[in-house]
């Protein structure tokens, strides 16, 4: 289900990479199926804790539970036996949709309003992307182009604030005639 490819170093410090076909074509279908009927609008968690719809995030998402879904199962296990993690310090994963026009703009993943701290991000996109939608890195000067099966896994819990900062990242907007599927997993310090 799962191929084991060559990590491409994009950035040693903050660490950043990608890994080509990390996950096959038919779990990636089988993700988009799971949530496709059952999204709704993404939200932004704030300094105070709460959550809210603003005009930074503006696509639409599923968080999904373990053992929800099988092919959601099947990439956690790898992502764990990939990062050295086990599965119980991931968040829930969530697959997330953009389309026209729609993005994340520049943010970190890391936030005061969480209990705990996440140390890194998976990112595995579920479709190609012809134009627009792209991940970037602007203070490090990457640019990620979504295709289908592609994981993008960066950490950002260093000692060193300025290098946390480093970490900024945003999902430019999707042009029209486009559409760009995701499915994120937050990796943490504790046991969740």
């Amino acid at each position: 289900m799962f191929r084991r490819q060559k990590k491409e170093i994009l950035c040693s410090e903050p660490l950043v990479y990608i890994i080509k076909g990390f996950m096959s074509h038919s779990n990636c279908d089988e993700l988009i199926k799971f949530v496709a009927d059952d999204l709704t609008k993404s939200t932004e968690i704030h300094a105070d804790g709460t959550d809210s719809i603003t005009t930074n995030r503006t696509g639409t998402d599923k968080r999904i539970k373990n053992k929800e879904c099988k092919a959601n199962d099947k990439h956690r296990k790898a992502l764990s036996k990939l990062i050295d993690i086990k599965k119980c310090f991931f968040e829930h994963s969530i697959i997330i949709n953009y389309k026209d026009g729609q993005q994340y703009k520049p943010h970190f993943d890391q936030t005061p309003a969480l209990e705990y701290k996440r140390l890194a991000t998976a990112i595995c996109y579920l479709n190609d992307v012809e134009e627009g939608g792209e991940t970037v890195f602007p203070r490090l000067n990457i640019t990620v182009k979504p295709e289908k099966g592609d994981l993008l896994y960066f950490k950002y819990n260093y000692p060193d604030n300025n290098v946390n900062r480093l970490t900024l990242h945003a999902g430019r907007p999707v042009l029209p005639n486009q559409e760009k599927w995701i499915h994120t997993t937050w990796i943490c310090e504790k046991r969740l």
